[in-house]
């Protein structure tokens, strides 16, 4: 593994999955503890994927952890202080993700690499959790291309600019389905003012540009 071709959030989830085992007095990482931080990651990439698949993230979380409370844990004069190591299947998983990084011609190994190798090459706790959730590398990247699109991976922190519009803008067509738009009769003004703004000068504005297209 060659941390210089993994991004920060990559680099995030796997420390974490190291804090993970070490919580539970768990000395060897499994794919479990790095499944887990992986769900865990603050604004992570991984539970928008499993919502677009129809999955409940929190629902498989809370099975990671009761699986990671079945492992054996070492304490007392058995527990080398603050020493794990990882697991075989671990490092085949890493090999794994950079081989799915470079099939999809990115520069950097990022945390929708290391879920797909997850799915490609599962150890038996894992293989068992994806069956029963039916997690499947197609609906994976059909997920992955609604949020991506056609972005390569070439920087270390890509993470943050995927799905840019639904993180900052509101889709309204989406809201009119969910019934959560207000009536627009009586509101001649705003909509005259909307108006005024989507046709004024579109120059330096790319998001003005792309709806005025």
């Amino acid at each position: 593994m060659n941390a210089n071709k993994y991004t920060k959030r990559s680099m995030e989830a796997i420390q974490s999955a190291q804090s993970i085992a070490l919580s539970h007095n768990h000395q060897q990482i499994e794919q479990l503890h790095l499944l887990l931080a992986l769900l865990k990651q603050e604004n992570g990439l991984i539970p928008q994927l499993l919502k677009r698949m129809g999955k409940t993230p929190e629902s498989l979380e809370a099975a990671v952890e009761e699986k990671l409370r079945q492992l054996p844990a070492v304490t007392g004069s058995g527990r080398e202080g603050g020493k794990y190591y990882i697991a075989r299947s671990v490092d085949q998983l890493f090999s794994q993700a950079e081989e799915v990084a470079e099939s999809m011609k990115d520069e950097f190994v990022s945390v929708e690499h290391i879920f797909l190798a997850m799915i490609d090459r599962p150890d038996n706790t894992i293989r068992a959790l994806f069956q029963t959730y039916q997690i499947q590398r197609e609906e994976a990247m059909q997920a992955l291309q609604e949020v991506r699109g056609n972005q390569r991976v070439t920087s270390d922190n890509p993470e943050d600019s995927y799905a840019a519009l639904e993180k900052f803008g509101t889709d309204l067509v989406q809201r009119a389905r969910d019934k959560q738009m207000d009536p627009v009769i009586g509101r001649d003004e705003e909509i005259r003012n909307l108006i005024r703004i989507l046709s004024r000068k579109t120059k330096n504005n790319p998001l003005i540009c792309t709806f005025a297209a």
